[in-house]
């Protein structure tokens, strides 16, 4: 299937100047200032029968149409099922990342690394496929080069033009990598033999099987992805690897052991687990704060380790980057769900919650959506549970972020 365009002598030149290209285009866009005209690019919309469309969403989806048209033949459920596998992948790394920058899911800036690093999956898949190597290996070469590539791109563009080091655009671009090789694999694969079993007799095996390998760096770089999307700043750096390691050994730990006995173990726990979690929120759903400490958190019977935390006026919460200033954007962010009260726990020590105008005493600042007054509160995040939870009781609408110390 999909073989229109067949790239032989030409793809060990394609691969390495799709690398130089996706490295130094950011960087060009930086320093002609394309980056803001992108931004731009993407805010601009039109009306269709009094509808309001985005543009690039607009052109995305005639460009979509256009190719089905043009490929009808290849239209299948199986074919339209990888293109839904796709769409999700997408859609999943605009929930996972950039909570405080607010991205639209069809910014064409937040979307490059996913894009731009699909295109490379499948160039380096051209171009070891055309050395007849095996697909494990190809994935694993893809997805270590791709690794290596968003690293040097991370390392050059944060000395050549002072951007922010960030481990959550070098996950980006490996899951833009992996995105690809799921297609890859499934589309153009499909045919092949291959048993498909995840789960292997050996720890060498989940190597040599191009579904288990798969399954191995998708995972890991899900894990990876997450992580760093809270731990964006280069000073957590190694602890973002510390966990993704951790956590990854753990998952492939418990995949490894799930047959005979072990089955019945790991299958037990997790039963317990989450009876015993849904236990204690049924028992405690109405208490907010029950503890805290700077390394764990019970909100209303859920167990909050480690990350930061933001707790939303409807009693919902989610995970959020650790920081301790807070830009214009990032406080547009949280008022976005239109509060009265912003309480920041500022930590054990109360290093957080700088950017406010008066870190130390009680204040108002103006929302730039509401055109209301929010009343800020900043306390060490102790006091800051307490204070919630005297608020809730009031029925004040709050918004929380609660900053865990390291």
């Amino acid at each position: 299937m999909f073989r229109i365009i067949k790239i032989k002598k030409l793809a060990g030149a394609n691969l390495v100047l799709y690398a130089i290209l996706v490295v130094l285009t950011p960087f060009i866009m930086l320093q002609n200032y394309l980056q803001g005209f992108v931004r731009y690019l993407s805010g601009v919309q039109v009306t269709v029968i009094g509808i309001s469309i985005p543009v690039v969403l607009l052109v995305f989806m005639v460009l979509l149409l256009f190719l089905l048209i043009i490929f009808k033949k290849y239209v299948t459920l199986f074919n339209l099922a990888g293109l839904a596998v796709l769409l999700f992948f997408l859609f999943a790394g605009q929930k996972i990342s950039d909570f405080y920058i607010d991205f639209n899911y069809y910014d064409l800036q937040n979307n490059w690394h996913y894009f731009s690093y699909l295109f490379f999956s499948f160039i380096s898949w051209s171009y070891f496929k055309e050395k007849q190597v095996p697909l494990h290996r190809i994935h694993l070469y893809t997805w270590l080069f791709a690794l290596g590539i968003s690293l040097f791109d991370e390392l050059f563009q944060n000395q050549m033009s002072q951007r922010v080091f960030d481990l959550s655009d070098v996950a980006k671009d490996l899951w833009g990598t992996t995105t690809g090789m799921v297609l890859i694999t499934f589309w153009f694969e499909k045919n092949k033999d291959s048993s498909f079993k995840i789960r292997q007799e050996s720890v060498k095996a989940y190597f040599q099987n191009k579904y288990a390998i798969l399954v191995v760096l998708l995972i890991t770089t899900f894990v990876f992805f997450n992580v760093s999307s809270l731990l964006t700043s280069k000073v957590y750096g190694f602890y973002v690897i510390l966990i993704t390691c951790f956590l990854t050994v753990i998952i492939f730990s418990l995949v490894h052991l799930f047959k005979g006995f072990g089955k019945k173990i790991i299958t037990l726990f997790f039963i317990v687990l989450i009876v015993g979690q849904a236990f204690l929120w049924f028992t405690n759903r109405n208490n907010n704060f029950i503890f805290h400490n700077n390394f764990l958190t019970v909100y209303r019977g859920w167990f909050m380790p480690f990350f930061d935390v933001m707790v939303f006026p409807d009693k919902t919460f989610r995970f959020v980057d650790k920081k301790v200033e807070f830009n214009n954007t990032d406080k547009k962010v949280i008022m976005k769900s239109d509060p009265d009260v912003i309480l920041i726990g500022a930590g054990l020590y109360g290093e957080g919650g700088n950017g406010f105008p008066l870190k130390n005493e009680t204040h108002f600042i103006l929302n730039p959506t509401t055109k209301k007054a929010v009343q800020v509160l900043i306390f060490d995040s102790k006091s800051a549970c307490l204070k919630y939870n005297e608020l809730s009781d009031m029925g004040i609408k709050t918004v929380m972020v609660l900053h865990k110390s390291i």
